[in-house]
């Protein structure tokens, strides 16, 4: 069972997030397609680092760049796998972002 708004996992049988307050679910809903009605959707940087997320979250906030995280519900779920989280902005924004993100992208 999984908390749908903190994404946290817990045993059969428990049906309401001790954190949350909110029922759980057998699965996490899927997450929406990245849409920006104003271009065209690019994959700009991926990470299996939540501190990674934080941190561009703030950055792209700070500078009034739409972003979306394909995947980032993932991060919430412990399991041995998990998959990579990927940034998605609009194409006219590519360049701008990977400039901001260059300290980031050279430390990996």
């Amino acid at each position: 069972m999984i908390c749908p708004k903190c994404k946290s996992e817990y045993r059969h049988g428990i049906i309401i997030c001790p954190e949350c307050d909110v029922d759980l679910v057998d699965r996490v809903p899927q997450e929406p397609k990245p849409q920006f009605s104003d271009g065209e959707p690019v994959e700009v940087f991926s990470t299996y680092d939540m501190a990674d997320v934080v941190f561009i979250k703030s950055l792209l906030d700070a500078e009034n760049i739409n972003y979306y995280f394909k995947g980032e519900s993932s991060l919430y779920v412990v399991k041995p796998l998990v998959g990579q989280v990927k940034l998605i902005v609009k194409k006219s924004d590519e360049i701008r972002v990977r400039e901001l993100l260059k300290d980031l992208t050279d430390s990996q």
